[in-house]
């Protein structure tokens, strides 16, 4: 399993690659969802709060005059009766999954 920093790094890598290819990209990254709270171990729940706030960083950084990266925020919202498992969604949680997707796409391609 890839270390936080290597996640980070393997991130913003993907993104410069994407980029390089299409300069006018935009490129969705998720605000991860929670797993199962039983599931989540402090170290976990740090790494992700961590990650939480980096994503929204790299989107920050990584969006240029050209090629956009947004956010989707999976977060908000998500609870345990989301998930069919530790970390997986269920019906119910992958409809809120696309409601989300839905929502910043469809204000995308009304542009």
């Amino acid at each position: 399993m890839a270390s936080f920093d290597e996640t980070v790094a393997n991130l913003n890598a993907i993104i410069d690659l994407l980029q390089e290819r299409n300069p006018n990209v935009t490129i969705l990254i998720e605000e991860l969802a929670p797993g199962m709270s039983s599931f989540m171990t402090p170290e976990l729940t740090q790494n992700f709060e961590r990650m939480q706030e980096v994503v929204i960083d790299i989107a920050a950084q990584q969006t240029t005059g050209n090629a956009r990266v947004l956010t989707v925020d999976m977060f908000t919202g998500f609870n345990d009766s989301l998930l069919a498992d530790e970390v997986h969604y269920n019906e119910a949680g992958a409809q809120f999954v696309a409601e989300r997707y839905h929502d910043i796409l469809k204000d995308l391609l009304e542009r």
